[in-house]
């Protein structure tokens, strides 16, 4: 007791915490160990109470204990009597002062929290509900005055110091109030006696009750909100103050201190007063809400005082609160209520009145109220408004004008308000704080104008002077742009109520209230035209649910509406804006559709009309709205009709797979997805089965609606579905039109297609007038429309090759219509196809001057064309035309000429030129150039007013930057800004694909970043020449190093020397100013910076060296001349430059008087490959003494070794020969550095020469003998048979078994040219040519000079002498591989091991190979010269039975039992001769019966074996191959160093093997994946023959022209590349072919519309022999045979095959017309470079069989693809056509895209390689070419023909060299005769002039000729 009472009266700060835990601790013991006993209170209770007593004059005593309390109120509860009294009068003393601190107040709000929470305990245990109406007992015991004080001086957290001095602390038990300035005391409390009521039942009396209210109110009020401290003391004391008024409901409380509160309240004072003014109206609210009658009576002149400053204040805080309590107030108290007292409806009116002064002080005119405060004003007087509102509703019509008149306001500023751009997401609801900032202001104006249409939106239409002012401001806001989407919410919410209230009630006619007719439609219309742009997502969303829900009710809810409003609504607001119709809503939009579809008639053509004629789409033209269009179409479509497929569709997969695999049954079959099958229960087959079934089932049950409906939500949600569909559809519905109504819409096509409205879908991609014109492209009968608007289409809506396709077809349908071909021309202008439109002019032109002017222009000779368009306008204006000639035409002259001149940069003759026709455009591009600034200055830019183009901008910038005037650089650079914007915006307008079209743009890009870099270089200058003048000149050259890196980033950033010259000197010669600028400024620098002072002499004479090396190099000699006389302008030039100087021009000059400069060509061609055929054709024929040998040997070590990759076949051929020593030692170098290079065909050649070289001596001539003899009869199913083109027989058998079956059976299956067995004939002589055939041994032998004997015997000593050439290549190779494995043991097992496996492992099946033999026997039927009813010949019997034989052996009936078992009973039946019962009696009955296998097997193949074989089944040994140094073949053609460890590594071969088929012929693919993920695709090819070597050396041909292609400008720029996919030799008769996934052949595109159709593909061979059958019988003469062909081919290519077949195909291939058009460009290059090389070489036997395309690049590749030769080893070709371009080609590009592209890429071709530079070059790679080649036919030749001693053992070389010479001195001479080379002076003067494309255009057209067509072989398909 002692310690506790010791502790009670410690209370100094210093011990404070220790001692409160000592206290803490003993507290809840003291109830047990000190028991109150007899005595009423524990002692422990009466010592705290005396303390509190004696020392409560003490504040930190009294603290101190009255803390211990309140932490321990529960044991101090039973005896809450003893300090209630002490607790209740200290109240005002602890919490009130100003000067107190925020614990002591703390404590004061928790001593009246506690007295109150005490109370309830012991209503709560007693039960007593006090008397609510007891209200005598209320006494006004004290008046409460307003409390002020300084809240600035800090507050002291000491209870001891200065508190004596600023508190007066009355002495005695009883306690008096805490004084504060202008406080007046209250009375103390008495202290309960022993006559009072017990403790258990103690509550304080009625004036604690009040004095705690009271407290509570007052310390409410005293606290200040600022910090998180005092509001939670503020929240606890009106808490508590709540808790109050429950626990004594019956206390009087008033607010006689409100006066005083509201006389205070000053700016001036420490605290806000609208912040006390707003604690008041909290406590007030608190009070209300208890007392609400009680204390409105006592206190309704407080509340009516309080009005007016509240409405002063503007607080929305206060506002909030006043709302609450006049709510409460006019609640209690309701205005009509008869017992509502007076003061209250006084209270009434002076709230209105307040109300209506607000109102009118913002709208006042001579009052000018600031916005933020207005929007304050208006704010607060809203909320008043809607609080009158909710209690009676009525009370809104006296606000609802002057509310009117507010919004007016509002609307105003808000229209005017910063930028009319209002923040989204702005917070609107009542908590939102006004601020004076304009985002602020804005959110304000916004929360008010919703606030107000919310409260007058019921009512206002009662008010017709009201209703036509809300009508004009609410319509001004549904105009406005970017207006916020809460306000145009707000505004859809009161037209849809004032709509729905006109018809709510089903009155007869509107009334005077409502709105018109008139008024809906125009307030629909503005709400139609909203601009939502701006909105969240969100608010799209409620607006489209709320607007297009009032919409729809209106266009069809009959029930509420009446059917002229219905009408209405629809046409004028639906149909014009087609809001429903676009909703995202799926379910709406089909509510609004059954709308259009009911309105609308069932047929294709209303519906037609009504999309293209009668509806106006101006509303949706931002969007696809062709979308909808579709959707009327499709929407009348048949919905329950079934889904029928293309013939060729209805296709379904093998359920099992099956095949001849002995562990094909042990794999088990994974399915994915069972969902039917019980678990645990196994999958069976009869399962699958029922399964599939089922599905079936379904399937067919499908109907048009299945498909149609997502269809049509599919279109909805993408653009790009609904492109396609309108392309597919439109062109559909237009055919079921009649004639009558195409005409009726052509012109309305016109007029939609005209609307300039389609210009706000100008940047989308896809937009609406594309697939317009696309699906007006499809139409057939195509609709015509002007020229002039499809070419203003196309540039304008991206829709460029839409346009080309449609302007081309008006060309060919509309020849006499000049302005589509103007319209033509124009666009392939603006795509920078040149080519293409010269080939349309040529096509059109009426003179010959153009044609061959534009030819000269086309290949770069621009001063024989400027001369010839100079003649030609000369010729114009003397009349000798006779004014034939279009203006067009003429124009065109004028403008070629004027490009040619640019191209010769002859810039004085220009700027006259447009000085004279006052021509801007001209004068702007060469002035600057000339140069002639002044001109510029004065007399271009000041008049001028061209089209703003990047061109103009950049001439503009020069301008600037060279006036060097203050502003020059800040005006180039924001005129360079413009430049690049422009440029941007025309680079988004060109088609997806086209590079073309984009090269001048980049061109312009590099001038736009050279201009910006130039002014750099100018700024580095000025301010280096400032820090310079203040620093020493020595070290200035430190400040300038951004120009040093400008100048040398210029020197290596040039155009492509391909760039035409334009080019080159727009750049350089602006270069050439800058370099002016730098020489000036260090013109002083010479003694001081040496370095400085040189530099822009420097880098201006590499400049000029730079530009005249290229005008050179492309044929400007006098441009060379002149640029280097006199661009460089000074005496001193650096010495490595000036002699690049004189260098160029010895050159020129040399090239201008013609002297021969090959010899200084190939002095100065630095590439050592082109001199490698020239040393290995001199050494193949070096003489005896070997001077080219020895001097070989010495100089070998000084190249390196990676020069000779790609000659190694030239050189492996080689080691058979007599320079076989020292190819060997290359070979060897070689193998130790390139192994890989090498490996592959070092081991074929082994391999080939093994057998032959390890026999006996006789053994080898028998083998040479037995081979040759093979050769002889094995052309005919061999993979090639170059071997019989020669020939002139058609007899022979078939391979053997050897050939036929166990060895796959490759590529074609027939000869390597169809054509090749009748080439030899004469096709007058047709009838005979069968007799021809079975006696040419016998003329051959007959023609030939040397006797029999002596001929064999020559053969002997022949073959003796090739067999010792074979065996010493053989033991010379074998060195070379011990060499090989030597070096690389582990690279040489890995590679071995690799190709025998694939060598051994993918062969076809024997199904396979049949199928490639009854092909091939298919194809000979139709190439024999016997009528189809005539018999069998006698050859093709032999044929057949050899076959028979061959295939169904002893040995394959061991190795394949099942093959034959299935087969060979019915195949012999059918095909073999022997069989004299069953075979056939005509070749007709042949054919067919070959036709019947043919699709037996590939039926067979297609159902029975996979598509796709797995790696793992076929090859183990591959599928686990761990490879370490194998290469990915073919990284050694590229005529490069290759660094050995710089090459793709092979990482493994892909797991999946398809199985490519093409027409008979089946490879496997392999996929080699390398080390860095790139996948290369190569098929194996199997049974080869020695002619198969030809295909790798013409790719090697094919290597050496593509390098002479990119070293020519007109080849390069058009990008010509022979296509040269890589082969990789495996085995003699195995090989691996670069494949391309996309490839696809001609004749497949030829079958798959042959399937599409469901027509058989032979059927026009059929035709066209059977048209034939008369010819055979010789009664016709050879013309009549010719016109009988004729005839044929005429016939079937009217009514069998169509020349659109290969256009149709790739239009459905391709995705789009982008794409169309990039493939058709590099298409015709690889076609036009195929027709080159079949013209050079004489390659024939084009069938499309033999064209490989890919579908996706264009790249061609043409296999079998080599010469033949006759007797003499010379090339021999006899078809009439020189190449293949046939009617399907010709109208895939047009007329004039054939004269365009094809004509001058194979013109530039010619060029590329009959340049003097290439022509030693050529002509030795040719040579070793043809060496190689009739090395080959030597040896290969059948033993029959007579044959001249061959350089082989060294016999009679100078003939083998005249062989091969004669060969190439022939093909040179026909590159020559088609090259374009200009014409001599004399020939120019000829007239009319002859175009430099002539021979190219001949060959065209004898290509094209049906009379040369008709006479090739059937099985060629010239009518394809």
């Amino acid at each position: 007791m002692q310690v506790f009472i010791a502790l009670l009266r410690t209370c100094q700060p210093e011990n404070k915490l220790l001692v409160k835990q000592a206290l803490d601790i003993l507290m809840p013991a003291l109830p047990r160990r000190l028991p109150p006993g007899d005595s009423r209170v524990p002692i422990w209770i009466r010592y705290t109470r005396k303390i509190l007593v004696e020392e409560g004059h003490s504040i930190p005593n009294m603290i101190h204990i009255f803390q211990l309390i309140v932490r321990h109120s529960d044991l101090f509860y039973s005896c809450r009597a003893q300090f209630v009294p002490q607790m209740v009068n200290s109240l005002s003393r602890l919490g009130l002062p100003y000067n107190i601190t925020a614990e002591n107040r703390r404590l004061a709000i928790e001593l009246a929290g506690l007295v109150v929470s005490w109370e309830r305990q012991r209503q709560k245990e007693m039960r007593i509900v006090p008397e609510t109406d007891d209200l005598g007992q209320v006494v006004d015991a004290f008046t409460i005055n307003s409390v002020s004080g300084d809240s600035k001086r800090p507050l002291d957290a000491s209870f001891s110091e200065d508190l004596s001095k600023r508190v007066k602390v009355e002495p005695g038990l009883q306690s008096l109030c805490v004084m504060s300035p202008g406080a007046s005391s209250i009375p103390c409390i008495e202290t309960p006696g022993s006559a009072s009521q017990a403790d258990e039942e103690y509550k304080p009396n009625a004036a604690m009750e009040e004095m705690i209210i009271t407290f509570l109110i007052r310390v409410a009020l005293v606290i200040e909100p600022k910090d998180k401290e005092s509001s939670s003391m503020y929240k606890r004391a009106v808490d508590l103050l709540t808790q109050a008024l429950e626990v004594w409901p019956n206390a009087n409380v008033k607010f006689n201190y409100l006066d005083k509160l509201l006389s205070n309240m000053q700016p001036s004072q420490s605290k806000d007063p609208a912040t006390a003014l707003a604690q008041g109206l909290d406590v007030m609210n608190k009070v209300l809400e208890k007392q609400a009658r009680l204390f409105i009576k006592n206190n309704i002149n407080h509340i009516s005082q309080i009005l007016e400053p509240c409405f002063n204040s503007k607080m929305l805080d206060a506002g909030k609160s006043l709302c609450s309590l006049l709510k409460m107030v006019f609640t209690t108290f309701p205005l009509e209520a008869a017992s509502t007292p007076a003061d209250v409806k006084v209270l009434y009116q002076r709230v209105a009145d307040l109300i209506q002064k607000n109102l009118a002080a913002v709208t006042a005119p001579q009052i000018s109220v600031e916005a933020g405060a207005a929007n304050s004003m208006i704010s607060f007087s809203l909320f008043i408004v809607k609080t009158l509102t909710q209690v009676q509703r009525n009370l809104i019509d006296q606000f609802i004008a002057p509310m009117v008149r507010v919004l007016q306001r509002l609307a105003r500023d808000l229209v005017s308000s910063a930028g009319n751009h209002i923040k989204q997401g702005q917070k609107s609801d009542l908590d939102s704080s006004v601020s004076v900032g304009a985002t602020n202001d804005s959110g304000s104006v916004i929360s008010n104008m919703k606030f107000i249409l919310n409260l007058i939106s019921e009512r206002v239409m009662q008010f017709p002077d009201c209703k036509r002012m809300i009508s004009q401001t609410l319509h001004t806001l549904l105009s406005e742009k970017g207006m916020d989407s809460s306000v145009l919410l707000c505004i859809l919410d009161a037209v849809k109520l004032w709509i729905e209230d006109d018809f709510k009630h089903n009155s007869p006619g509107p009334s005077s209230s409502s709105l018109t007719l008139k008024d809906i439609v125009s307030y629909l219309q503005k709400l139609s035209l909203v601009d939502r742009r701006g909105f969240a997502s969100t608010a799209v969303e409620e607006w489209d649910v709320k607007y297009l829900e009032l919409l729809y009710g209106l266009c069809a809810d009959s029930s509420k509406y009446p059917l002229a409003l219905r009408q209405e609504v629809f046409q004028k607001v639906e149909r014009q804006y087609m809001l429903g119709l676009r909703a995202k809503d799926p379910e709406t939009r089909h509510r609004f559709f059954l709308l259009y579809h009911d309105s609308l008639g069932k047929t294709l053509f209303l519906r037609l009309q009504y999309i293209i004629q009668f509806q106006d789409w101006e509303a949706v033209s931002d969007v696809f709205w062709l979308k909808q269009g579709l959707d009327l179409l499709l929407a009348i479509l048949v919905e329950n009709e079934p889904i029928n497929l293309a013939p060729n569709s209805a296709r379904v997969p093998p359920l099992m797979v099956s095949g001849p695999f002995p562990d094909r049954s042990c794999v088990p079959l994974q399915i994915s997805d069972v969902p039917d099958c019980p678990e645990g229960v196994p999958i069976t087959f009869e399962f699958l089965v029922a399964r599939h079934s089922q599905f079936l089932n379904e399937m067919s049950k499908l109907q048009v609606a299945d498909l149609v409906i997502p269809l049509r939500e599919l279109a909805y949600a993408d653009a790009n579905v609904a492109y396609h569909l309108w392309v597919l559809v439109f062109p559909i519905v237009w055919v079921t039109l009649h004639k009558e109504e195409q005409v009726s819409l052509a012109k309305p096509i016109i007029s939609l297609l005209s609307k300039d409205y389609h210009k706000k879908q100008q940047a989308s991609r896809p937009n609406v007038v594309q697939a317009l014109l696309e699906g007006i492209h499809l139409c057939h009968p195509q609709p015509r429309m002007p020229s002039e608007l499809i070419k203003f289409i196309g540039k304008t809506y991206n829709a460029w090759h839409i346009s080309l396709a449609l302007l081309e077809s008006h060309v060919m349908l509309f020849m006499n219509e000049p302005k589509c071909s103007e319209s033509l021309a124009e666009l392939y202008r603006l795509l920078n196809e040149e080519d293409m439109r010269c080939g349309l002019w040529k096509r059109r032109s009426i003179t010959a001057e153009t044609r061959s002017g534009l030819s000269l222009v086309q290949h770069g000779y621009w001063q024989h064309a400027q001369n010839l368009f100079y003649q030609a306008m000369i010729k114009a204006t003397q009349g000798t035309y006779s004014n034939a000639v279009p203006k067009a035409e003429m124009c065109l002259w004028e403008e070629q000429w004027l490009h040619c001149a640019s191209q010769l940069s002859q810039w004085d003759a220009l700027a006259d030129f447009g000085k004279s026709v006052e021509n801007y455009e001209i004068l702007y591009d060469c002035l600057w150039k000339v140069p002639d600034w002044a001109y510029l200055k004065d007399n271009v830019i000041p008049k001028a007013q061209l089209e703003e183009t990047p061109k103009l901008r950049i001439v503009q910038s020069f301008f600037s930057l060279h006036d060097r005037n203050a502003n020059g650089i800040g005006d180039a650079e924001g005129t360079v800004a413009k430049g690049v914007e422009l440029a941007l915006e025309q680079w988004w307008q060109l088609p997806e694909m086209s590079v073309q079209s984009r090269i001048p743009l980049l061109q312009q890009f590099q001038h736009l970043v050279e201009v910006q870099e130039s002014a750099r270089i100018l700024l580095d200058i000025a301010n280096g020449n400032k820090q310079a003048s203040v620093s020493s000149g020595s070290g200035a050259h430190n400040v300038y190093e951004e120009l040093k890196d400008i100048l040398e980033t210029w020197r290596l950033r040039t155009p492509n020397e391909w760039d035409n010259m334009t080019v080159w000197y727009d750049l350089l010669q602006w270069r050439n100013e800058i370099y002016n600028s730098v020489i000036d400024a260090f013109k002083d620098f010479g003694s001081t910076n040496p370095q400085l002072h040189h530099l822009g002499y420097r880098d201006k004479a590499w400049n000029v060296n730079k530009l005249a090396h290229i005008s050179r190099k492309q044929g400007l000699y006098d441009v060379c001349v002149t640029i280097l006389d006199k661009m460089y302008g000074h005496s001193t030039m650096d010495v490595q430059e000036a002699f690049v100087k004189i260098r160029e021009q010895a050159k020129a000059y040399l090239e201008m008087k013609g002297e021969l400069t090959s010899g200084l060509n190939l002095i100065n061609n630095t590439n050592l490959e082109s001199h490698l055929a020239r040393i290995l054709y001199h050494l193949s024929f070096d003489t005896p003494n070997e001077p080219v040998g020895r001097a070989f040997d010495k100089y070998l070590d000084q190249l390196p070794q990676w020069v000779w990759l790609s000659w190694i076949p030239q050189l492996l051929l080689s080691l058979q020969r007599s320079e076989a020593p020292h190819c060997k030692l290359v070979l060897i170098k070689v193998a130790t550095v390139y192994p890989q290079a090498l490996y592959y065909w070092l081991r074929t050649y082994l391999m080939e020469r093994r057998d032959v070289a390890n026999k006996p001596e006789f053994g080898r001539n028998m083998a040479l003998a037995q081979q040759r003899l093979q050769q002889s009869v094995t052309g005919p199913s061999s993979m090639s048979d170059g071997n019989v083109r020669g020939m002139n027989h058609v007899g022979g058998a078939l391979p053997t078994e050897n050939q036929v079956h166990p060895v796959p059976q490759s590529g074609n299956a027939v000869t390597s040219h169809d054509g090749g067995i009748t080439q030899g004939q004469d096709p007058e002589r047709l009838p005979n040519a069968e007799a021809a055939g079975n006696t040419g041994h016998e003329q051959q032998s007959q023609s030939s000079g040397v006797p029999e004997n002596n001929q064999l015997a020559f053969r002997r000593n022949t073959a003796l002498g090739w067999a010792a050439s074979v065996a010493s290549s053989f033991d010379a190779a074998k060195d070379i591989m011990e060499a090989l494995r030597n070096k690389h043991p582990n690279l040489a097992n890995e590679l071995e091991a690799l190709l025998s496996e694939i060598g051994s492992r993918f062969v076809t099946l024997p199904e396979e190979r049949l199928l490639a033999v009854v092909n091939a026997l298919l194809h000979r039927c139709y190439k024999y010269p016997t009528a189809t009813i005539a018999e069998v010949p006698q050859s093709l019997k032999k044929e057949l039975s050899g076959v028979c034989r061959a295939c169904f052996s002893v040995d394959a009936v061991n190795k394949h039992v099942d093959f034959v078992r299935e087969y060979k009973q019915d195949f012999e039946r059918d095909l073999d001769p022997e069989s004299t019962n069953t075979f056939p009696a005509t070749l007709l009955e042949l054919t067919d019966r070959l036709k019947h296998w043919k699709n037996i097997l590939q039926s067979n193949l297609e159902d029975r074996f996979p598509a796709v074989l797995k790696l793992e089944e076929e090859s183990k040994v591959l599928r686990d191959f761990h490879v370490v140094e194998v290469e990915v073949p073919g990284q050694y053609f590229t005529d490069q160093e290759v660094a050995p460890d710089h090459t793709v590594k092979l990482d493994r071969i892909g797991a999946d093997i398809p199985i490519v088929r093409r027409h008979g012929s089946s490879f496997r693919r392999l996929t080699l994946i390398g080390s860095d993920g790139s996948q290369r695709h190569f098929i194996v090819q199997t049974s080869l023959t020695p002619n198969a070597r030809s295909d790798e050396r013409i790719l090697q041909l094919f290597r050496v022209l593509n390098r002479m292609f990119e070293k020519n400008k007109e080849s390069r720029r058009r990008h010509l590349t022979i296509h040269t996919p890589i082969i990789i030799p495996v085995w003699s008769q195995v090989r691996m072919v670069e494949d391309d996934l996309m490839y696809s052949t001609f004749l497949e595109v030829y079958e798959i519309n042959c399937a599409r159709h469901n027509r058989e593909a032979d059927m026009p061979i059929t035709i066209f022999k059977e048209q034939l059958n008369q010819a055979i019988s010789g009664q016709i003469s050879p013309e009549g045979i010719i016109e009988l062909r004729l005839q044929a081919y005429g016939e079937i290519t009217r009514t069998v095959v169509n020349d659109n077949i290969f256009s149709q195909y790739m239009y459905k291939t391709l995705p789009n017309g982008n794409h169309l058009w990039a493939f058709k460009k590099q298409f015709a290059v690889q076609l036009a470079l195929s027709c080159f090389m079949s013209y050079m070489l004489q390659i024939g036997g084009r069938s499309p069989n033999k064209t490989l395309f890919a579908k996706n690049t264009g790249k061609i590749f043409q296999t079998d693809f080599h010469p033949a030769y006759d007797s003499n080893g010379m090339i021999e070709f006899n078809e009439p056509v020189p190449f293949r371009l046939t009617r399907n080609m010709q109208s895939f590009f047009s007329n004039f895209g054939v004269e365009g592209l094809i004509v001058s890429a194979m013109c530039s071709a010619a060029q590329a390689v009959s340049s003097p530079k290439q022509s030693q070059h050529i002509w030795y790679q040719l040579a070793m070419f043809f060496r190689d080649e009739l090395l080959s036919w030597s040896w290969r030749r059948p033993l029959g023909l007579n044959s001249a001693p061959v350089a082989t053992g060294g016999i009679n070389p100078l003939d083998f060299e005249h062989k091969v010479t004669s060969n190439v001195e022939h093909i040179i001479d026909r590159i020559k005769g088609i090259a374009p080379l200009p014409s001599s002076e004399e020939e120019e003067n000829t007239n009319p002039p002859q175009s430099v494309q002539r021979g190219v255009t001949e060959l065209i057209e004898a290509a094209l000729n049906p009379k040369n067509l008709c006479m090739m072989d059937p099985t060629w398909h010239p009518w394809f």
